[in-house]
């Protein structure tokens, strides 16, 4: 018999081996109604505290619903997506980019040190 571990796309496998999970897990029964001491107990395995905090990331982790399928949100922090602009023009297409990326105009223009309604006025003009 295989252990859990061997199943790679399974959640017990996701818990065990502290990775993210494909979105069809980040709703499952398992994380939403167990905590996380019944779900070691459940699966046999007692997880160290950086383990308990990566799945905790996991149980809040935002997901971002598009046509072609879900995907993780806030795949870049704003660190990276801002790091190399060196005009406006750069620094208002890269907003757009951080708002696909899951990022609100709040937490953008807070990164940015400008105000929220200058990043919904670029938002407004990159939309047209």
């Amino acid at each position: 018999m295989k252990e859990v571990s061997e199943y790679p796309y399974t959640l017990g496998s996701v818990i065990a081996n502290g990775v993210t999970p494909v979105a069809c897990c980040l709703h499952s029964k398992l994380l939403a109604e167990l905590d996380y001491e019944n779900v070691q107990e459940l699966i046999g395995i007692k997880l160290n505290d950086e383990e308990l905090e990566t799945l905790e990331k996991i149980k809040h982790q935002k997901i971002i619903q598009k046509e072609n399928g879900n995907r993780q949100a806030y795949a870049k922090s704003l660190e990276v997506h801002f790091e190399a602009f060196k005009t406006k023009q750069e620094r208002n297409a890269i907003i757009l980019e951080a708002l696909e990326d899951g990022y609100t105009q709040i937490e953008i223009a807070k990164y940015l040190g400008v105000s929220r309604s200058l990043v919904s006025k670029i938002v407004r003009k990159g939309m047209k």
